[in-house]
């Protein structure tokens, strides 16, 4: 039975020298810039971090959504619940939908009342 770890390790010996020969054909000064910015990449990982930073920014998110509902709750609340519920009731009605359906002749027959 063959080792399932035995395919990766091919493909990583493979990677390796391919990479050792593409070094071998760059010049000095690349390998140059390579090594400092290697350096300078091992060196952030030993610099200490900065906790405040995260502390400081979950501060101000909830800071902000304080905000936001404290000027949600405080707008005046606007009474066009009430029409809604009165159209509700208009369309769920069983009545006689003649009435209503003869609306504009009602309202002009009451116009030529008082006209004349």
């Amino acid at each position: 039975m063959s080792d399932p770890k035995q395919p990766e390790q091919v493909f990583l010996q493979r990677v390796k020298s391919t990479l050792e020969q593409n070094e071998a054909q760059l010049d000095v000064d690349t390998l140059r810039d390579l090594r400092l910015a290697r350096h300078k990449a091992l060196e952030s990982l030993h610099k200490p971090r900065r906790l405040w930073q995260p502390v400081a920014l979950a501060a101000v998110a909830a800071t902000v959504a304080v905000m936001v509902v404290s000027l949600q709750l405080m707008q005046p609340k606007t009474p066009t619940t009430a029409p809604q519920i009165e159209d509700m009731a208009l369309l769920s009605a069983s009545d006689d939908l003649d009435l209503y359906e003869n609306l504009d002749f009602y309202q002009w027959l009451e116009l030529e009342k008082h006209n004349g």
